[in-house]
């Protein structure tokens, strides 16, 4: 072997190196398929968070704006929260209901 053959084996033997390395890299490495596919994902999970989150804010803007020009809203809020009535209106308070009652007595019959 004559040393022009060696060096360009040598030679091509560590430009394969240098291909597979940076192939390996372009894959599994940061910035790498993976990585940019794990990307994506959370990309796709914070946009729908993002979208939640603002129907949530209209949802509560409306309401502030209900609250603030006063309407059925308000009335309905201060009327459950406070237990405020309107003038000439009468309110039934019931006792609330227990999870467990208490079974009714049986009937005593009258013995001949």
């Amino acid at each position: 072997m004559t040393r022009g053959t060696l060096a360009r084996r040598v030679f091509a033997a560590l430009l394969g190196v240098l291909v597979l390395g940076f192939t390996a890299s372009a894959i599994f490495g940061e910035r790498g398929y993976f990585d940019l596919a794990g990307q994506s994902e959370e990309r796709s999970r914070l946009t729908a968070q993002v979208a939640l989150a603002r129907a949530r804010n209209s949802a509560l803007e409306s309401a502030i704006t209900d609250l603030t020009r006063g309407g059925p809203l308000l009335e309905s809020a201060a009327r459950e929260e406070l237990g405020y009535i309107k003038p000439g209106e009468v309110t039934f308070l019931f006792p609330p209901e227990s999870s467990d009652p208490t079974p009714a007595p049986a009937p005593v019959s009258p013995q001949p």
